[in-house]
């Protein structure tokens, strides 16, 4: 079984407390920004979606201006949005050099000791005087951000050797203003979001959610999936789409009703030989028949899971749970990991399976 199954628990008990989080770790560019919004749209107040959609395209946009792209062929930037109630939590990630370092740390330490007002005029000058610099601006898209979120700006600036830096950026948008001071005064501080770089990078997981499955919301998601450029050919991604389909549309349909649609985990990583699934979800029940099934499946021969498949069609409803698994196994040939752990809440299911190119035609 693979250790992206374990990972699982790790990312459940970390997400203890999210309504929402999305993470995504590749390449960036301008494609992605309005998936990106619109995955992070879903768990937003109407009164807030206007700031949160310019914090998400401008803290997007500072991992392409600030990034390099010598350094983004051996660095992969990470960015994602985590709902922790009374914040939605904005985070970026990339490889820097010794020079944008020392402007961005200027910059931001500057930028957080000013007030409302300050920021205001601070802006306007900038804006009339400012000197255009190679990055695509006077640093206007940080004062924004610093109006924008109207709390400072995290930054966390990592020595990797070489002159190069991490530089990690945390913008924390307050989402409910009715929500209790000493809350508002206690935002998720930037070295959690470090311990989940760590985790995500060691082991090259490309994109991990938490929250509800959605036919809404599945689309966006695909879509980020379909522009990353990791997979190898087009056929392999081919399989990697349909893949994430079906166990996405898994969560969301056979979930338990109550809440496991709202417990939702999906990730996709990057193994030696090709790319693993993973999703976690509620279900009723004990999960002994779901064992059960995957287990009678991983031992049986292409044609006989052929056979079984067309059997199914023809004496179930084609909703049955059972026919995506038994889709998934003939059309892989890879074993279906199931495990399945008891808590205080219910019944709660992880299942992945490996994308390797023996069974990529």
């Amino acid at each position: 079984m693979s250790n992206i199954v374990t990972i699982i628990g790790e990312f459940r008990a970390i997400f203890d407390r999210d309504r929402i989080c999305m993470y995504y770790h590749g390449d960036f560019d301008d494609r992605f920004t309005d998936k990106l919004i619109s995955i992070a749209n879903y768990d937003v107040a109407k009164k807030t979606k206007r700031r949160m959609a310019f914090l998400i395209s401008e803290s997007f946009q500072n991992i392409i201006r600030h990034g390099d792209n010598e350094l983004g062929n051996k660095h992969s930037g990470l960015f994602g949005v985590r709902g922790v109630d009374p914040f939605l939590h904005i985070f970026s990630s990339n490889v820097i050099t010794r020079e944008s370092y020392i402007y961005l740390d200027e910059s931001i330490s500057n930028l957080n000791r000013l007030d409302d007002d300050e920021l205001k005029e601070h802006y306007r000058t900038v804006l009339n005087e400012g000197k255009l610099t190679d990055k695509g601006g006077a640093g206007l898209g940080l004062i924004e951000m610093a109006k924008k979120s109207r709390r400072p700006i995290q930054t966390q600036f990592i020595d990797l050797n070489d002159e190069l830096y991490a530089f990690n950026l945390q913008i924390d948008l307050i989402v409910d203003e009715e929500a209790p001071a000493e809350q508002l005064a206690n935002p998720m501080v930037i070295n959690d979001n470090r311990k989940l770089y760590d985790l995500i990078t060691g082991h090259n997981i490309l994109f991990v959610y938490k929250g509800e499955f959605s036919q809404d919301l599945i689309g966006p998601m695909i879509k980020l999936l379909e522009n990353n450029g990791n997979t190898e050919n087009s056929s392999m991604g081919f399989k990697i789409y349909t893949m994430a389909i079906e166990m996405m549309q898994n969560v969301s349909s056979h979930a338990a009703a109550s809440f496991g649609r709202q417990n939702g985990l999906f990730l996709i990583s990057h193994t030696d030989s090709g790319y693993y699934l993973c999703t976690g979800n509620y279900i009723e029940g004990d999960g002994k028949e779901i064992l059960a099934k995957a287990d009678e499946l991983n031992q049986l021969s292409k044609d006989e899971l052929d056979m079984m498949y067309q059997e199914t069609i023809e004496t179930s409803e084609t909703s049955s749970p059972s026919l995506g698994l038994i889709d998934m196994r003939r059309t892989l040939m890879n074993t279906i990991d199931i495990k399945v752990e008891h808590d205080s809440i219910g019944t709660y299911l992880i299942m992945g399976i490996e994308i390797t190119p023996q069974n990529n035609s």
